[in-house]
């Protein structure tokens, strides 16, 4: 008895997966993040955020703040499209999409003349209108905003002095969570896991890149990779379940991650947008199309996409492969069909052929 590989043209196919499903699994992604041609594009901006549209589509908003005639840009996919909307304009805002509602809120940021603002607006299919709750936190820096499914709040991290402290919005009011401040001593990104149905932040700590997800008020260190800097921006790819983080710092490569909910992995890529510093990049997943969107603005805006091209894919050939050379589930034992024992199916279809032919 001999154990079923791929390179069996007789392999079982329920074997085969068995086999492969792991080593699917396993195999590391290579993938690239693919720039979009566009015709034109919107001024060079920083402090600017991506969130989507309730009306379809992506809202690049803010940025830009000293420029009276500065404007938002909505993105159809492949073409920018100037908006105008009542809201001050701001740069260094959090901005983030409200789960079940599809509502856009977005809070503080610096206006024109580095006014410090703390004010809440949110944007629904009805139009932009200005949310006054009792209590707001007060200015932050490096702000960072995202919906917690479990609590049904809108969770907002920023730094207040030299603390990241987090604030929860829900039903109505903003509260502060006491057990809420981040470790973090540089760039901190909140993403929305819709599939978990929970918060986590990407956060930089003594050069090193954290996960922590957010419970009962407190954050937990989840994960983390040694030897990375460089502010970054982060979004949550629904279709694959999977949040990406990506950054590009002055002296290193790029550096794109992605968190499974189990594991924190590097991801090369053959492609990704050159030396970016803070402010200068946003990531949003844009549903329409069911990609991750990033924009970049550092000589001009620039629109890419992340596209994973993983080895994984090979892994499922094989797996078809097998499939279609089997000898079929009748001609194997019933020992076959173990993940670890499986015997020669070749011979097992020869025997069978031959018994048939008498």
């Amino acid at each position: 008895m001999v154990l079923c590989l791929p390179i069996c043209p007789q392999i079982h196919p329920k074997c085969a997966l068995r086999v492969l499903l792991p080593l699917f699994a396993a195999l590391p992604a290579i993938a690239q993040w693919r720039q979009i041609a566009v015709t034109s594009a919107p001024p060079v901006r920083s402090g600017f955020s991506l969130v989507p549209d309730p009306n379809g589509g992506v809202l690049l908003f803010g940025g830009d703040a000293n420029n009276p005639a500065a404007t938002e840009w909505h993105w159809s996919g492949t073409e920018w499209a100037s908006v105008t909307t009542p809201v001050p304009r701001r740069d260094g805002q959090a901005a983030a999409v409200h789960g079940p509602s599809g509502a856009v809120y977005v809070f503080g940021g610096v206006g024109p003349g580095t006014t410090l603002l703390n004010d809440l607006w949110r944007l629904d299919g009805a139009g932009w209108s200005l949310v006054t709750p009792p209590h707001s936190p007060p200015w932050l820096r490096q702000m960072t905003m995202a919906y917690d499914a479990r609590t049904d709040a809108m969770v907002l991290v920023g730094r207040n002095g030299t603390q990241f402290e987090t604030w929860s919005f829900r039903a109505g009011d903003w509260a502060l969570e006491p057990q809420g401040a981040l470790p973090g001593t540089g760039d901190v990104q909140l993403f929305a896991d819709t599939v978990r149905g929970e918060v986590g932040a990407f956060s930089l700590e003594s050069n090193s890149l954290v996960v922590h997800l957010f419970h009962e008020g407190a954050w937990h260190a989840v994960a983390s990779a040694p030897g990375i800097t460089g502010a970054g921006a982060a979004a949550f790819d629904s279709q694959r379940g999977r949040a990406v983080w990506f950054a590009h710092a002055v002296g290193r490569p790029a550096d794109t991650f992605e968190w499974d909910g189990l594991r924190l992995r590097p991801v090369g890529t053959a492609a990704a947008p050159g030396v970016i510093l803070p402010g200068q990049l946003a990531m949003v997943q844009d549903a329409a199309r069911s990609e991750v969107l990033m924009v970049t603005s550092v000589f001009q805006v620039e629109a890419w996409s992340w596209a994973p091209q993983p080895l994984r894919a090979t892994a499922l050939l094989m797996a078809r492969y097998a499939w279609t050379r089997s000898c079929g589930w009748l001609s194997c034992p019933a020992m076959c069909r173990s993940p670890v024992r499986a015997i020669d199916c070749r011979s097992r279809a020869t025997r069978r052929r031959s018994w048939r032919s008498r």
